[in-house]
């Protein structure tokens, strides 16, 4: 397992921390280090990345497909959202399928405005809609111009699973994205919206190859944890508080 291993870190819980200049600096300074150590994490795991072959990623994403479909998470969902994955990632070309043959609702993730690191869903209801997709400039699908958004997924929080991308993860959920914020504002949203109903936050069920998973990601408070970790070896779930 490729490792990478880093000291401990601090959280703060989205609180106010009060104290004096020296305090304050110092947490000032523990941001900044935090942020130079997801560079350097993003920098070589993008490195290895560009070395995975296709038939690498697609014996990947077979594997991550049946071991998706054997767990309470994909069984007991009514809805799912697959990130349609670019050359550089696990191919979810199987997951994609499995959803829709099992007639659950299934959803996309399409960026709304890069600037503001926004993010909405586009349902699919059948695999021969990506014939008329597009790659937009990072190489992921998108729908053809003048699609629609799907307001249900985000108003009324139907989406129970979120399968989703990243660079590195850890054993205690943590995981690593591109640096955009895409997926944790639309976490963060979305899970507010499924507690005001009385529903419980999404399950978020993280994929990769098995060198993605380190000893310890760098996380700050804005990052959500992911529940569970499917790589082609292994799966584990993380317990919520």
């Amino acid at each position: 397992m490729f490792t990478f291993r880093f000291s401990s870190f601090i959280r703060r819980n989205n609180q106010i921390i009060f104290g004096n200049r020296n305090m304050v600096q110092t947490l000032i300074n523990n941001e900044n280090e935090i942020i130079e150590r997801k560079k350097l994490l993003r920098t070589i795991i993008k490195q290895k990345l560009q070395t995975i072959t296709n038939e690498e990623r697609e014996k990947a994403g077979e594997l991550i497909s049946q071991k998706f479909s054997e767990t309470e998470d994909f069984k007991s969902s009514q809805s799912i959202s697959i990130f349609l994955s670019s050359s550089t990632e696990v191919d979810t070309n199987n997951l994609l399928r499995l959803v829709l043959s099992s007639k659950k609702k299934c959803y996309f993730p399409v960026i709304i405005d890069t600037e503001k690191s926004l993010m909405g869903m586009y349902k699919l209801e059948t695999e021969n809609q990506l014939d008329s997709f597009v790659k937009n400039k990072w190489g992921i699908l998108e729908p053809p111009e003048g699609y629609e958004i799907s307001q249900e997924a985000l108003t009324s929080g139907s989406i129970d699973t979120f399968i989703v991308p990243g660079l590195a993860f850890d054993k205690y959920g943590h995981r690593l994205g591109k640096g955009k914020g895409f997926y944790d504002r639309y976490f963060k949203e979305n899970d507010q919206i499924r507690v005001k109903m009385g529903l419980s936050p999404s399950k978020k069920v993280a994929i990769g190859f098995d060198f993605q998973v380190i000893e310890n990601v760098p996380v700050n408070e804005n990052d959500h944890n992911m529940t569970k970790i499917i790589t082609p070896l292994l799966s584990f779930s993380i317990e919520t508080k």
